[in-house]
This record gives structure tokens, sequence and C-alpha cells, in this order.
């Protein structure tokens, strides 16, 4: 399989990461079900979101990428746990604008480089940061960012790498997410919190409306 990412509807690596910079919030999409990541989607985009990591553990993950590109071109949409090449071309042609991923897989950086795609390789430590950029990752996803260390961990790290353009995910929500973005995140990855099991079964609007408020002050500049 051949996958070219089509300039006209796929950002360069610098503007998607503008657009991060820009919007500070990343909704991630993970449900058991595909009409739920849809379902949830579509609410949280009438809140106020404007880019979504739909992660690849989600039934039919390409269709929800195609949805959600269709339906709200305004939206930055991104393809999440990509974690080999073949997964990557696959959300490529269903219209993905940028990939992320839990680990540091070199194939996967340089196959999104050739692409002038933007890739988010999952990393901790300041050794795996160092290797990323050296692979070609002009940024990175730090993860999971609220379990090892929160904010100040990402904050000092920073400090002798100021040049690291950092996404925050993994234990990130309404407790941490400001501090992260004071700490130097250029955004933060959200949404374990809003998108929980009961919500999704009783298909409660009123509850992921109600959970977003503390983004909105972010979500509606």
């Amino acid at each position: 399989m051949s996958t070219v990412a089509s300039t006209s509807t796929c950002p360069s690596i610098t503007e998607a990461i503008e657009r991060l910079k820009s919007r500070r919030l990343m909704l991630v999409l993970r449900t058991a079900e595909t009409e739920d990541a849809i379902w949830a989607a579509e609410t949280l985009i009438g809140t106020g979101f404007r880019v979504l990591d739909v992660t690849w553990g989600t039934p039919n993950a390409q269709d929800v990428i195609r949805h959600i590109r269709k339906n709200y071109p305004d939206v930055l949409v991104g393809a999440g746990t990509v974690m080999d090449v073949q997964t990557a071309e696959i959300a490529l042609e269903a219209g993905a604008q940028f990939m992320l991923s839990p680990a540091l897989e070199e194939s996967v950086v340089r196959f999104a480089r050739q692409q002038n795609v933007l890739i988010l390789p999952g990393v901790t430590t300041p050794t795996e940061i160092h290797q990323a950029l050296k692979m070609g990752a002009s940024a990175i996803k730090l993860f999971p960012a609220g379990r090892v260390g929160g904010p100040e961990y990402l904050k000092t790290i920073l400090s002798p790498m100021p040049y690291v353009q950092a996404v925050v995910t993994g234990g990130v929500g309404p407790a941490n997410f400001q501090a992260f973005l004071q700490a130097g995140a250029i955004a933060a990855g959200v949404g374990s919190e809003l998108i929980r099991p009961e919500t999704l079964k009783s298909r409660d609007v009123n509850a992921l409306i109600q959970g977003s408020t503390i983004y909105q002050p972010l979500l509606k500049h």
C-alpha cells in the first residue's frame, strides 16, 4: 500500500503544530463502540473542541476519522495509537491530519516525515525525547504525563531542553491541565473524565456539556 497525504486537506507539520498551539486542548477519543465515538465527538465539538485524537483502539477508527473530516472540516483530526507503518497508511488514507503513538517507533516517525505529516511519538524520559528528535520528530507526546511526575516533571525536562514541543496526555484532566500548559506544554490531551461508559450508555448530552465547562475559557477563544 502506498500513501501520500493530500496536501490540500492535510496541514504541513508546521501548520499542525501551530494549530495545536493555538487551540491548546485536544480531545482524546477512546470508546468501545464506533457509534459512541461519533456521538461523543459530535457533542464535544459542539462545545468548542477543535482538535481530536481518534485512538486506533476505537472500533473502525478510520470510519470515525472519515466522518469527522467530512462533517466538521474546521476540526483538526489525528489518529492515535499508531504503532506501525501499515496503520499509519490506513489512517492517512482515512483523512487523519496528524498522528500520535504511545511509544517511540522509528519506522512510524520516518514514514510520517516522508509524508510531511506531524507525528507525536510517545516518550517519557529526556533520553527518549532526544532519540525522537534525532529520528525526525518535530514534537513529542509526553505519556503518561499525569502519572510520571505531572507538570513539575515537564517543567524540569524543559529547563535544559526548552526547544521541545510537548503535547501531554495520560492522566491529564480538570485538576492539572492548566498547570501542564503553564509548565510549557503546547497542548493538553483530555477526555477520559468526560467520556465515561455510563455517559455513553445513557447518551447523556448534558453530562458531556457540563463536564466540558471547565475547559470553556480555552475552547471559546
